[in-house]
């Protein structure tokens, strides 16, 4: 047996040895040294370092515990995993102990908001909740006692709420976009880990879905689940049996009518897209990691098409590709793109890569690595979404981007919205001052094309030009270019 012989003394340990029929001797022994170092021990094998909150092992546990005494009060309970954001959205501007700020400044608050949570370590299973900090990006919060779904809801958005709301970390104001992904006793489980698991299905359902902040678990949602896992397997078979095709989507030089760069894009298998739209499908590849695999067939495919029609040609034409975050964030991604254009005989000179917002601003954190050492090498970056989303002019100037490309949704706005004349109107004021070639795509119309040009855009891609294009229609493209060309430089026979 193990006792304190008063409140705050040490802890003592007594071992009863029987001596006979009437006599037994008691040893009592200070174990207050071994019973601190177990406590330090459970509390590593239970606890969170950063934020001080139970982890995942001691959350299932006391889960299980939970589980088992609602079961008896024929009771209900909830477990909600939140999901406080992307690794962009955390790792734009902040180092690693700056994002360890954050999680735990988010810890405390989510300790505060739920009042009596975590107020002892020992079983107390009729306590009002538990958080544990679950993974890296997650937290997980456990309900007892609650009366229905509505109420879970409730708790839910305020949470999100309250996790949505801006903090400052080192004087840097963070905002995160956090979903969460809701499962209650009985129905969704019956065991701790089913509970758990089911309230993960939810919360990832939750992260892809562009309308939602938040998921109850249901066999709707565990059926999308299963057609990610599905459809992920599907992308990887496609890709493995080559069964994805790139196109090329030309830019035109209004004033000479002449193609002067082609954009690769990826086209799905018919069979696998069906009905489903390709935004879907590309957040999954993002999700599962594929996007990686996709990026090089895309990448392999798209420079042994410029290969062949350089040799037929010599064009210049450029060749451009679009970058996902996953790969512009690999830490040799320059060194990579170097050695592959190497391998094909085609200069870095030759070549864009366009990317998204997102990459630029965790390229910024970063010191613009990326986008110098691509400038170094050549290659030019350029940024696509331009005018739509909101930029740093200032950390545009300073990140070696070498162009601009005007989003599509602007250029669809012209023919009746003013508001989108002035966005590119400026996004040509800020490029002319920056002295950066800008593109509008998206256009699809001669009014869209008359409205770009008065504004001063030479560089046009989209539909009213031309629709995307095999690698044998680039050629046939660039035989007519090479021919009209030749026509306007030869003297007049006459």
């Amino acid at each position: 047996a193990q006792l304190r012989l008063s409140a705050d003394g040490p802890m003592h340990e007594l071992l009863y040895l029987v001596q006979g029929r009437n006599r037994v001797m008691l040893v009592i022994q200070d174990i207050s040294g071994r019973a601190a170092e177990l406590s330090v021990a459970r509390k590593l094998a239970y606890h969170d370092r950063v934020t001080d909150l139970p982890n995942r092992e001691f959350l299932l546990d006391e889960l299980q515990q939970v589980v088992n005494r609602q079961r008896l009060l024929e009771g209900r309970l909830a477990v909600i995993c939140l999901h406080i954001g992307s690794a962009d959205e955390l790792g734009y501007a902040l180092s690693v102990v700056q994002q360890d700020k954050l999680l735990k400044a988010l810890a405390d608050q989510l300790l505060e908001r739920l009042r009596g949570t975590n107020a002892s370590l020992d079983a107390d299973l009729d306590r009002v909740s538990i958080v544990a900090r679950s993974d890296y990006r997650q937290f997980t919060v456990l309900l007892p006692n609650v009366a229905d779904g509505a109420d879970a809801e409730a708790v839910t958005l305020r949470l999100l709420d309250m996790l949505a709301e801006p903090l400052t970390v080192d004087g840097r104001t963070v905002l995160i976009s956090p979903r969460a992904g809701v499962a209650l006793f009985p129905q969704d489980g019956n065991d701790a880990d089913s509970l758990f698991s089911n309230a993960l299905v939810a919360m990832d359902d939750a992260r892809l879905s562009p309308s939602s902040s938040y998921r109850l678990y249901s066999g709707t949602v565990r059926m999308r689940a299963l057609q990610r896992q599905d459809l992920a397997c599907e992308l990887r078979t496609a890709l493995d049996q080559d069964q994805f095709s790139v196109e090329f989507l030309p830019v035109s030089e209004t004033s000479s009518d002449q193609c002067v760069s082609v954009e690769a894009l990826l086209r799905w298998p018919a069979a696998l897209t069906g009905e489903q739209n390709t935004t879907k499908i590309v957040a999954i590849a993002e999700h599962t990691g594929l996007i990686l695999d996709i990026g090089q067939h895309v990448f392999d495919a798209g420079l042994r098409a410029f290969a062949t029609w350089y040799a037929r040609f010599s064009a210049t034409v450029r060749l451009s590709f679009n970058v996902s975050l996953q790969e512009f964030s690999q830490p040799d991604f320059a060194r990579r793109v170097s050695d592959i254009l190497a391998s094909q005989n085609i200069a870095t000179r030759q070549i864009d890569l366009e990317i998204k917002q997102h990459c630029l601003l965790r390229d910024a954190a970063n010191g613009c690595e990326a986008c110098k050492a691509l400038a170094k090498l050549g290659v030019r970056v350029v940024l696509d979404d331009f005018a739509r989303a909101p930029y740093s002019l200032q950390m545009l100037a300073n990140s070696s981007v070498a162009g601009l490309k005007v989003d599509r949704g602007v250029v669809a706005e012209l023919a009746g919205d003013s508001s989108a004349q002035r966005a590119c109107a400026a996004a040509m004021a800020v490029a002319t001052e920056l002295d950066l070639p800008i593109i509008a795509c998206g256009v699809e119309t001669a009014e869209q094309s008359h409205k770009l040009a008065d504004l001063g855009f030479v560089l046009q891609q989209g539909f009213y030009f031309s629709h995307a294009l095999t690698t044998e229609q680039v050629c046939a493209m660039l035989s007519e270019n090479r021919s009209a060309t030749q026509a306007q430089e030869s003297p007049d026979d006459a």
